[in-house]
């Protein structure tokens, strides 16, 4: 392995770490903004609905509620803001991390 892979090895290491703990980060963060919106912008059928969903085993995986789905959330402007953020943030942590890899792996 010359320099570079391992050069590369670790940025992606690093980024794919930033990205577990930010997504933990993330799913606290949005359990916190679903409980504080429950009975106000979320009746009790969507917050069961999300709850169920953000704290499920495959929490993980799911990114965001969708705009579509859940219209009254992204009123809020600090939740839309939050979440505009944190797609930006993802992609680009899955953009590095991608892209060393497969500059190694060439």
């Amino acid at each position: 392995m010359s320099n570079f892979e391992i050069t590369l090895f670790f940025i992606a290491f690093g980024h794919i770490m930033a990205g577990s703990i930010y997504n933990k980060y993330r799913i606290r963060k949005l359990l916190n903004y679903i409980s504080v919106f429950r009975g106000t912008l979320l009746d009790e059928n969507d917050f069961s609905t999300l709850l169920d969903k953000y704290t499920s085993f495959l929490a993980p995986m799911q990114l965001f509620p969708g705009r579509k789905g859940y219209p009254a959330l992204y009123s809020n402007e600090e939740f839309a803001e939050f979440c505009h953020n944190g797609k930006l943030l993802i992609g680009y942590i899955y953009f590095v991390s991608f892209s060393c890899i497969v500059a190694a792996m060439w």
